[in-house]
Formats: C-alpha cells, sequence, structure tokens
C-alpha cells in the first residue's frame, strides 16, 4: 500500500463485467481484510506456476495473468525496473547454476534486513513478534517456526548433517548447492547480532525473560527445540571429520568439494573482526543474564540448575548425533560398489 502497488482499502471484483469496490474492512479493529486473501491467493499462484517458487519471472506472470483481473493494482515505474534488474540477473545466473533459486539466494540479506529495522515502528513490531509485553517468548510462534522449518527441510536436512564431499551428478549438486546457501543463513543471523545494525536484537535478547526460557525449554512442548539443538550442536562436532575427509579425498575424480563462494583477503579480514565481535557480543548478553539471576537468589539458582541440566541434555543429544552420523556413513562408505 505505501508504494502505490494496491489501493487502500484494496479493490477488488468477482469477474472482468463488474466495478471495482473495497473488498471489505474489520469493523471492530479497522483491518483490510483484502489484504489477507490477496496474500492467499498470491501464494497458491505462485506455488502453482512453473518456477513460482525458484524464478523472480513468475510472480510479474502471475500478476498478470492471475490475479490483476480481479484485484487492483497498479505498476509504479520504479517497480518496473526492478523486475528488468532481477530477470537480468536471475538470467545470467541461471546459465552458471542451472538450479539457482533467487529466493533462497537473497534470504541471508532479507533475514538480515528483516532482524536489523530501523524505524521506530518496525522496531515495535520485531519487538512484539518476538516478545510479550512482560519480555517472555512468544513461544507459540517459536514452535510453528520450526514445525515449518522440518517441513521445509524435509529429506533435505542431510545436507546441515552430512559431509562436504559429495558424488558428483544433478542431484548431489542440487543439494550441495541448498546447503551452501542455509550456511548463509546461519551466517546471515550472526552478522546481525555482532554488527551496529543488530542494535534491536541484542536489546530483545537481553530483556527477555530468560526464567521462562529456561522452564519452556525443558517442558515437553520444547522437544523439537531440543532435538533442532542437538542436532546444530552435533553437526558442529562432526567438523574435525569433515575436515579430514575432505583432505583425504580432494584429489578423488569422483568426489568433489562443496563449491564456496570466493573471498577476498579484505573479507576474510572482516569476517574475522566480526567473529570476535560476536563472540564478545555474546559473552556480554550471557553475562547480564547470569547477574540478573544471581540476584534473584534461590529462584536464581533453580533456573541455574535447570539451565546446567538443559544443556547437559542437548549436549547428550549432540554426541549421540554425531556417533549416529559417523557409523552411518562408514556403514555407506563400506556398502558402497566400488569401480
Amino acid at each position: 500500500k505505501d508504494s502505490g502497488f494496491i489501493t487502500d482499502p484494496i479493490s477488488f471484483r468477482a469477474s472482468a463485467n463488474d466495478n471495482w469496490r473495497a473488498f471489505g474492512v474489520d469493523k471492530a479493529t479497522g483491518e483490510d481484510l483484502g489484504l489477507a486473501q490477496l496474500t492467499e491467493e498470491l501464494g497458491q499462484a505462485m506455488k502453482a506456476a512453473e518456477g513460482g517458487t525458484s524464478r523472480f519471472g513468475a510472480i510479474a506472470a502471475v500478476l498478470n495473468r492471475d490475479l490483476s483481473p480481479r484485484w487492483l493494482m497498479f505498476t509504479p515505474p520504479y517497480v518496473l525496473l526492478l523486475i528488468r534488474t532481477f530477470l537480468t540477473l536471475e538470467g545470467i545466473a541461471a546459465k552458471v547454476d542451472p538450479n539457482f533459486n533467487i529466493y533462497e539466494t537473497a534470504m541471508p540479506w532479507a533475514m538480515r534486513r528483516a532482524l536489523s529495522p530501523m524505524t521506530e515502528d518496525g522496531i515495535e513490531a520485531f519487538r512484539s513478534t518476538l516478545l510479550t509485553e512482560d519480555n517472555r517468548v512468544q513461544w507459540t510462534r517459536l514452535i510453528e517456526l520450526l514445525q515449518e522449518n522440518d517441513v521445509g527441510e524435509g529429506d533435505s536436512r542431510e545436507l546441515t548433517e552430512g559431509p562436504d564431499l559429495i558424488e558428483i551428478d544433478a542431484e548431489s549438486s542440487k543439494k550441495n548447492s541448498q546447503k551452501a546457501k542455509q550456511h548463509s543463513v546461519g551466517d546471515a543471523l550472526a552478522e546481525v547480532l555482532g554488527s551496529t545494525e543488530g542494535k534491536t536484537l541484542r536489546r530483545v535478547i537481553r530483556d527477555l525473560d530468560s526464567e521462562d526460557l529456561i522452564a519452556r525449554l525443558a517442558s515437553k512442548d520444547a522437544k523439537p527445540v531440543r532435538q533442532a539443538a542437538a542436532r546444530a550442536a552435533g553437526g558442529a562436532l562432526s567438523l574435525p571429520r569433515i575436515k579430514k575427509a575432505r583432505k583425504r579425498k580432494q584429489t578423488d575424480d569422483h568426489v568433489s568439494i562443496a563449491n564456496i563462494r570466493p573471498e577476498s583477503d579484505e573479507s576474510a579480514a572482516i569476517h574475522k573482526r566480526q567473529a570476535r565481535f560476536r563472540r564478545t557480543v555474546f559473552w556480554l548478553l550471557l553475562r547480564s543474564h547470569l547477574h540478573r539471576q544471581a540476584e534473584r537468589g534461590w529462584r536464581g539458582a533453580l533456573t541455574m540448575l535447570s539451565f546446567t541440566w538443559l544443556s547437559c541434555r542437548i549436549g547428550f543429544g549432540a554426541v549421540a548425533h554425531s556417533i549416529g552420523n559417523a557409523f552411518g556413513r562408514k556403514k555407506t562408505d563400506t556398502t558402497a560398489p566400488s569401480d
């Protein structure tokens, strides 16, 4: 609405012969009901369109062919220029990587922007999305997010768990590209936390009710969260084995090392400085929460005991996960046919 792409309130018509009219407004809340309906129809149309979830060009076809006959939309000149630019870049990238997905590639930058709001309204919306008014985590939203992530990953979960060495074929190349993009998303989260733009995120982490968070993490409902943490920690434990495997097999003609984006010396130096600052920020935030629990007396001591037990549970799960990956990989290697 702010860009003038759609009207306010949103205008709609059932058929091309009807006149445009406002879709509807909730009298109690003042919410434009057309926004939710338009969003739903756009999502369905993008999923049904060829390349809708991977090609930016699909959105232009969907908006023009499927939605514009029933929803009143305007295309500002700068939007046309953006569409043309993205289509050109997308075509060039597709020549290099046939499995190129512009949305996955743009995800790290989109996440950085979403996690570092600048305006007062954006900061308020960001904070209310993560925390309640009494600084407790929006637990229901967190669980829903993890469940959606599990559904989205599906069988590709092995990408974050297995080694970086894979056989060269079309399917493994696609999985390898997806893995690199997943790592980029994780890097985006870490970079925001340690950057000047991450001030809002750091304040949210500082202000959250750690006692409530630990209690919820130890509950039955938090099992998906604990499992996700164990998988991530288990993957980190597997890194030394991965590096050794890379050195042993880097000369093998039937395997290739995961494609990593080239990086200059200056960029590497910047990333090292950012990593040091992230570690400093992490310990400062942790110390502030520990100090807060120390001031609470015996209740704080119980919270710390719960945190210690929770860490042990996740640690045991990470070790079991790493061992399972190691034995699973060995079994695969011993049963694979030799040339």
